[in-house]
């Protein structure tokens, strides 16, 4: 027994040294092609996401890990308006931001994590296979291949990676389980699995995987159907794939017969302890959808839609040409760009519908030759590519702008490079003569990505660089324009930012986000004290923001505030109120304007007030009389006024606001006003000398009308 014990202490101190030895390969790769990308900024939404994001900052703010959402922060703390919930996401930033603030520490991260991921390849590659070359192949493949420079660069893409460390990691634990059929192991499965989806969302597909591999590498089906087979008969074939691995009789035998009995002629066998795991998986996967629902307000979140409502044709379309444009970016991988053009479109007899269907046959094709001709692994792993792949051709809507995206291909790209490594073995198996060409094609094949990717890490250095690089190759990358134009403005550069936001105008007249565009025109030309063009570009913005947007009404608010015209600014930062929700600056500009309105107090101040508000300039007085006298209170230290406010939904009152006008032309301010939402009655008081005097009561709405109303004994409400 000790010198069994002695033999294995030396085989795993071998086998771990040669892991080592793999491992740090791996390690002075990564840092060969991505070292550089240790001196890149934050770009994009980094800012957003890591920089601004005051939840990210301190240890404070754990709870927001599993009770927020991404973009939190920007929504005013507001999940509502989102539409990710990655817990795993959030916790790596906050994680990271307590060692060190700086971008090169989140770039480092980034690389660990991508070491992490093509170590783990590596090793559920050798599970799979028994073969190093395979494994080592896989790995290398995965990590000099130029499609994933964008998700290595960008700090924002963490989640890629997370899901991709867990799905291996899971799957990994999975076969062990499938192996020894230890809890531990499927528990370890379990916990990855749920890991991997709070990671990213697609990760919930990974029981696909599980169910092929249960299939065709274990025989454990969870449905059998049964001709002339007795439970003890099935799952005796042995897996074909591995030669020292057998299925597991006792995992396999827990049947039940529709028919009863021992009578196992023919019918349907469910192997209960199959469906037991994917019960588990199931309930994970439930939990996840329940706390997103419960975060985001629904499953999916108010997503704005980029590109509209798609048509069946459309999304059939759409499935078709990215599904090719994707399969077709893995082997034509230069030029990588940040920022791809979408269009809707439904020509099925276009040569790009055409190809790409083709594509998508021979795909399908593919795997079931495979699967017939029982070569399990290579199918494994073209189903691999296409697990996690299909919710962004399936759910093309709620891809935001930017559809097309590389960094989409991160964890699929581990199926190519599977069978691309297969591929390359069978000739180094079958041909001996070709080893030396073999090895210079891979020579050749890594020093070609590494000029590739070297270089290009350094467009991720700052915004500007970024920003440059995707336009070269992508100039109707609109949203990326805007906000070059937005940091030229930041620098004071307002004449080029300009010119680059007029060039959006001329290209794209109708883009979903050109009220953005209007917007920040309207801030150029404030900033050049054109009162005119300023107001003209912001009433633009609404005009094509079918008023959702609230950032224009705020500008206007606060422009006008700046001209002293408090009524016509007071306007406009109510309504930012009401689509802003609880954005700050919106409830900084309306705290100083009602201030300034409730500090007059003399009478020709209120005068003025009361005439800037019945002159009609501003407000139109309301032909409805939706506001109603109810009666009149009065005592010693004053008369009360109640009405009735039967204004519609939405409809806002500026209490503030409220004046009264006695028969001798007198103004009269409120002294103290009470609106009941309950009872939708308004309580107004003013002073005791007015209770024999009829008032005339004026009361503005944010929609720039005004009721107004006489205080008299006809007029009550009996």
């Amino acid at each position: 027994m000790a010198d069994f014990s002695l033999k294995a202490l030396k085989k795993w101190l071998g086998n771990a040294k040669k892991e080592y030895l793999v491992a740090g390969v791996f390690a002075v790769l990564v840092l060969l092609f991505y070292g550089n990308s240790l001196g890149n900024g934050f770009v994009h939404d980094d800012i957003g996401q890591v920089v601004q994001n005051e939840y990210v900052h301190s240890l404070k703010y754990f709870y927001k890990v599993f009770t927020g959402c991404t973009w939190e922060y920007t929504f005013g703390g507001n999940c509502k308006e989102a539409s990710y919930y990655r817990p795993l996401q959030s916790l790596s930033y906050l994680l990271t931001w307590q060692i060190s603030s700086s971008p090169w520490f989140f770039h480092l991260v980034n690389l660990i994590y991508f070491l992490i991921g093509v170590f783990l390849i590596f090793i559920l590659i050798r599970k799979l296979t028994k073969n190093f070359i395979i494994s080592f192949l896989t790995a290398i493949f995965f990590l000099i291949h130029p499609m994933n420079n964008e998700t290595v660069n960008w700090i924002a893409t963490v989640p890629e990676l997370l899901f991709a460390i867990f799905i291996l990691l899971s799957t990994i634990y999975f076969i062990k389980y499938c192996e020894n059929n230890s809890t531990k192991e499927f528990i370890l499965c379990s916990v990855f699995y749920l890991l991997a989806i709070l990671a990213k969302e697609p990760a919930i597909s990974l029981p696909i995987i599980f169910l092929f591999i249960d299939w065709k590498l274990f025989n454990a089906r969870p449905i059998y159907y049964l001709p002339e087979q007795t439970p003890e008969q099935i799952g005796e074939t042995p897996r074909e794939d591995l030669a020292d691995v057998g299925a597991s009789k006792e995992e396999n035998t827990e049947l039940a017969s529709p028919k009863g009995g021992d009578d196992f002629d023919i019918g349907i066998g469910i192997n209960f302890k199959v469906v037991k795991k994917y019960l588990v998986f199931l309930t994970l996967a439930l939990i996840y959808i329940a706390a997103r629902m419960l975060i985001l307000g629904g499953l999916i979140g108010p997503r704005q839609l980029y590109f509209g409502l798609f048509s069946a044709k459309e999304r059939i379309y759409a499935f078709v040409t990215l599904f090719g444009q994707y399969v077709a970016k893995l082997f034509v991988f230069y030029p990588s760009n940040f920022f791809y053009y979408f269009e809707k479109e439904s020509d099925f007899l276009s040569p790009k519908f055409l190809g790409s269907l083709f594509v998508l046959a021979v795909f399908i094709g593919a795997i079931y030759f495979f699967i017939k001709k029982k070569h399990n692994l290579l199918a494994l792993f073209f189903i691999w590519f296409i697990a996690f792949l299909w919710q962004v051709l399936v759910f093309v809507y709620s891809c935001g702008e930017n559809v097309f995206s590389e960094r989409y291909l991160f964890v699929s790209t581990i199926g190519f490079a599977f069978i691309l490594a297969n591929i390359f073995n069978y000739f180094w198996q079958k041909k001996k003569n070709l080893h030396i060409y073999l090895v210079v094609i891979i020579i050749l094949i890594a020093v070609v990505s590494w000029v590739i990717i070297f270089p290009r890490n350094k467009i991720f250095k700052n915004d500007g660089t970024l920003y440059k690089a995707t336009l070269v190759l992508n100039p109707r990358a609109h949203a990326l324009r805007r906000n070059m134009a937005a940091e030229m403005m930041a620098a004071g550069d307002y004449e080029t930012a300009r010119v680059e936001l007029e060039k959006i105008i001329q290209m794209d007249p109708n883009w979903w986000e050109i009220d953005k565009v209007y917007n920040m025109l309207g801030d150029y030309y404030r900033e050049k004290g054109d009162a005119a063009k300023t107001i003209e570009y912001y009433e633009k913005t609404i005009e094509v923001s079918g008023n959702w947007n609230y950032k224009p009404y705020n500008n206007l608010g606060a422009f006008y505030a700046s001209k002293q015209e408090y009524l016509k600014s007071l306007t406009y930062l109510c309504k930012a109120g009401q689509l802003g929700g609880g954005a700050k600056e919106v409830q900084n500009n309306l705290n100083r304007v009602i201030s300034l309105i409730e500090s007059v107090e003399n009478q020709e101040g209120l005068k003025k007030l009361y005439s800037d508000i019945t002159g009609g300039e501003i407000f139109k007085e309301s032909n409805e009389e939706r506001i109603g006298y109810i009666k009149r209170t009065c005592a010693e230290d004053g008369c009360d006024f109640s009405f009735f406010a039967g204004t519609a939904n939405g409809e806002v009152l500026f209490p503030f606001l409220v004046l009264a006008s006695d028969p001798l032309g007198g103004i009269i301010k409120m002294e103290d006003r009470v609106l009941d939402p309950q009872t939708r009655t308004i309580h107004l008081r003013v002073d005791p000398k007015y209770q024999n005097q009829v008032l005339t009561f004026v009361f503005p709405t944010c929609d720039r009308i005004y009721y107004m109303v006489d205080a008299t004994i006809a007029n009550e409400i009996k």
